[in-house]
């Protein structure tokens, strides 16, 4: 298994080496970089460095594994490891977050597309808003709910359900659901 391990390491050396990419600092953890091979190609360096016996150690290319999903990574910081979710150090290189905000979220809400314009800090009602329908949906729109013969709409806003409305047919009720939502998008905006 060891020899195994080595091949494969001496294998991604030598793939790296083939391979044209773009190196970056990944911020908050200065042994390691992040390194693009192309589009949706990321991967994760150890930077070179001296082992405790005095001997250099080359870069090293650390594996990602599914975790809910989404690709993570170990990273370690002061001898502690961290597991790092790849689509955050992407975004952390490449996205900046001025209103600093605490997650990132796929747009396409496809979880191993990790391409930066696919990424964008957002905040936990913002990652909501990104959500597709529930399994629970009976109306096949978000935010419609059929109340016996009718249809309601009611919408999740900061933390808050709003009621706004109840309606005869489901295609006003569509319409109202989704016109709420463009003015709760350009609010912020």
């Amino acid at each position: 298994m060891l020899k195994l391990n080595f091949i494969l390491i001496l294998y991604m050396i030598k793939l790296k080496l083939k391979l044209r990419y773009e190196s970056f600092e990944i911020p908050g953890f200065s042994d390691y970089s992040l390194h693009c091979y192309g589009d949706n190609d990321f991967r994760v360096w150890s930077k070179p460095r001296v082992s405790l016996q005095g001997h250099k150690c080359g870069n090293c290319y650390l594996t990602n594994c599914l975790n809910k999903g989404y690709l993570v990574v170990s990273l370690r910081k002061a001898g502690k490891p961290n597991t790092i979710y790849i689509h955050q150090i992407v975004c952390s290189v490449f996205q900046p977050n001025p209103e600093n905000k605490p997650t990132v979220d796929h747009i396409d809400r496809d979880k191993l597309n990790n391409r930066p314009n696919n990424l964008r800090w957002a905040t936990s009602t913002e990652q909501n808003n990104n959500q597709g329908l529930r399994s629970t949906n009976t109306s096949g729109v978000k935010g419609v709910i059929p109340r016996g013969n009718k249809w309601t709409v009611e919408l999740t806003i900061g933390g808050e359900k709003k009621y706004f409305g109840t309606y005869y047919n489901i295609e006003d009720a569509a319409k109202r659901a989704e016109e709420i939502k463009n003015k709760l998008i350009l609010k912020t905006i």
